[in-house]
């Protein structure tokens, strides 16, 4: 009998916690920040720059900007025109990007989405047979 009570209250928390991964997985990493309130409005803009000087030394970016017709001077005297905002609102877009996606967190995501679903399959008695 004891068994059967920690069996009850066992699946419903394995498959909330499946949904709250699931939900967290396919959320943008951007849109979690919208929930932290800041009151700081004050930028580094030598950091800011700092940050897309090194992304824009990159070979493939500079490629890119070569082949959009852009020179290194162009994009600095751009990035000059910038307000403070504006540049901490780019330098901050720069560290989000990830080329391919977000690869890692996407895989442990749905490892333990898999696991959760072995778990629960293990808690209910089912078994997965493949022929």
């Amino acid at each position: 009998m004891g068994v059967l009570r920690r069996v009850c209250w066992l699946k419903p928390v394995a498959l909330y916690l499946a949904i709250a991964c699931l939900i967290m997985t396919t959320l943008p990493a951007d849109s979690l920040a919208y929930i932290i309130q800041t009151s700081e409005t004050s930028y580094s803009r030598s950091a800011d720059t700092a940050t897309i000087q090194r992304v824009l030394e990159d070979k493939v970016v500079s490629q890119r900007l070569m082949e959009l017709g852009l020179s290194v001077d162009e994009v600095e005297s751009r990035l000059t025109r910038l307000s403070d905002g504006e540049l901490h609102n780019v330098a901050s877009r720069l560290d989000t990007l990830y080329p391919g996606g977000d690869v890692v967190s996407t895989l442990v995501g749905l490892l333990i989405v898999a696991i959760l679903v072995m778990i629960l399959l293990h808690l209910t008695g089912h078994k997965v047979i493949i022929k």
